[in-house]
């Protein structure tokens, strides 16, 4: 098996909510979400998702397609408002990225096949 592995962080100040996804094993994500109120925060909602191969492939494919390999490390439009961060591997090819207020250009590209891969939960 390719050593594979997804760690992605999103957080929405507009929103009040920041949500993650994690590799915990072959083909098997946490996905967690979780209120940044400051005053009555619930209890974060985790799920777990074991993907199926044939949809496993399927985005790893289209993360080669889109070329997210060739990330760079920092993207960043103002100080304040929304953040995310990436690290992926697969294999011998790795990613780090980070950004607050933007992305790459292919950025919602990748947010879409991500969430595809956990069933629709990224809000």
């Amino acid at each position: 098996m390719t050593n594979t592995s997804i760690t992605f962080s999103d957080e929405a100040f507009r929103a009040k909510r920041k949500q993650s996804i994690e590799t915990l094993g072959e083909r098997t994500l946490l996905y967690t979400w979780e209120s940044t109120l400051m005053v009555g925060r619930p209890d974060p909602i985790q799920a777990r998702i074991v993907v199926p191969h044939d949809e496993w492939d399927a985005f790893w494919k289209q993360v080669d397609v889109i070329d997210v390999w060739s990330w760079t490390e920092y993207y960043r439009t103002a100080r304040d408002g929304g953040k995310w961060s990436l690290e992926l591997q697969r294999g011998d090819k790795q990613v780090t990225a980070l950004g607050r207020n933007t992305g790459p250009d292919n950025y919602s590209q990748f947010y879409r096949i991500l969430n595809q891969l956990v069933k629709g939960r990224l809000g």
